[in-house]
């Protein structure tokens, strides 16, 4: 009877830290979900896909440039998440229509794209 005890406590103390595991491990974050859902905005009014995707993108380049060399990237990352939005959506506003083609499928930044974006640093800054 005494060795049926001592097994039942070992189950129920194996039950307790599986349970406990579960729950730690349950209640992390996901991060990728987090990250995923970063952009994920309304806008105003309807904008083309093109310049849509080139807000983002902007958006992301910007916060890797200037999380670059920080040891947290990450309270980098989200540091400069809503600066770079500013500033993206800012160029959005007045985009030339062939802006975001070049910086997207030529990875080039126009004349245009410079001039703008001093004005946007200085608006969001």
């Amino acid at each position: 009877m005494n060795t049926l005890t001592e097994v039942f406590q070992t189950l129920a103390v194996i039950f307790f830290y599986a349970f406990l595991t579960m729950m730690i491990t349950s209640c992390s974050g996901d991060d990728d979900t987090e990250k995923k859902n970063q952009y994920d905005h309304p806008h105003a009014e309807t904008i083309d896909m093109e310049k849509h995707l080139f807000e983002h993108e902007f958006a992301e380049q910007c916060i890797t440039k200037e999380s670059a060399n920080l040891e947290n990237k990450k309270a980098g990352r989200e540091r400069f998440a809503e600066p770079c939005m500013c500033i993206a959506t800012y160029l959005l506003k007045d985009l030339a229509s062939k802006d975001p083609y070049t910086f997207l499928n030529d990875k080039q930044h126009a004349q245009s794209l410079r001039i703008k974006y001093d004005e946007a640093v200085n608006h969001c800054l």
